[in-house]
């Protein structure tokens, strides 16, 4: 449901980053091309902004897309650098992380941005 997308979309992508990079190799390796190369940047930003994150926005909450995709991206990619670059050992799995963070990037999908 709606109400649970931020959980949703926190368990999708630690999941397929688990299954497609389990030792985290190709995240951190992504992290270090992207602070390297402006372009490919702007194609990381694309491909999860625009292609992941922003559809999910716009369909519960299309009132500020673009600031709440960038949030929930920005929570994202940090999650990402803890659990892949930076290796932090209490950062539990995609469920438990779901459960933790999701909250989060439910309010930057469908909470009050304004105060």
């Amino acid at each position: 449901p709606d109400s649970r997308q931020g959980e949703a979309l926190v368990r999708v992508f630690v999941t397929q980053w688990d299954e497609w990079d389990a030792e985290g190799e190709r995240f951190a390796a992504t992290v270090r091309v992207v602070l390297e190369d402006g372009a490919v940047a702007a194609r990381v930003r694309d491909m999860i902004v625009a292609g992941l994150v922003t559809p999910v926005v716009a369909r519960i909450a299309p009132d500020r897309a673009d600031l709440r995709a960038q949030l929930v991206a920005s929570q994202l990619i940090g999650l990402g650098m803890a659990r892949w670059v930076s290796r932090l050992e209490a950062v539990p799995d995609a469920d438990a992380l779901a459960a933790a963070v999701g909250p989060t990037i439910q309010r930057y999908m469908t909470g009050d941005l304004t105060r």
